[in-house]
């Protein structure tokens, strides 16, 4: 039975590191683009689209990197959004089946401070994001 499981697991792990390299093989590949009428794209050949796509470059400026971690930082926001509702609805949950038991209204309690904890971290992460962005934009 136990070689069983360790087959499975190889086999977990084979499936996983696949699914991990094919987007990375993906990326590395000229992206052919089929002809057709000649569109706002820019420089064609033949008449039509470009026959691969350009590859995205490292950000150069400022600009650029900003967008990038705004992009980041909003991604984050939403997930702590989510993850903190979540945890809000499981310490209800908790507080609504404690019976009384002391040990499960603090487990309770705690899953909600920590949802609030999450909530005042992405409200700042967002708030400093505006705060810097104004500073620089004034400067």
């Amino acid at each position: 039975m136990e070689k069983f499981f360790k087959k499975i697991s190889f086999a977990i792990l084979i499936i996983n590191l696949i699914v991990l390299i094919a987007p990375m093989v993906a990326i590395g590949q000229s992206l052919p683009v089929p002809e057709g009428p000649a569109g706002p794209t820019g420089p064609t050949s033949g008449g039509g689209f470009p026959q691969t796509l350009e590859r995205p470059t490292l950000p150069t400026d400022a600009n650029t990197v900003v967008i990038i971690l705004n992009n980041i930082i909003n991604w984050v926001f939403w997930v702590l959004l989510f993850g903190a509702a979540i945890m809000i609805l499981v310490g209800a949950f908790f507080f609504l089946t404690s019976g009384g038991d002391e040990q499960k209204i603090t487990t309770a309690r705690n899953y909600i401070l920590y949802a609030l904890v999450a909530l005042v971290v992405a409200f700042l992460a967002k708030g400093l994001v505006a705060l810097v962005r104004a500073i620089l934009e004034n400067s």
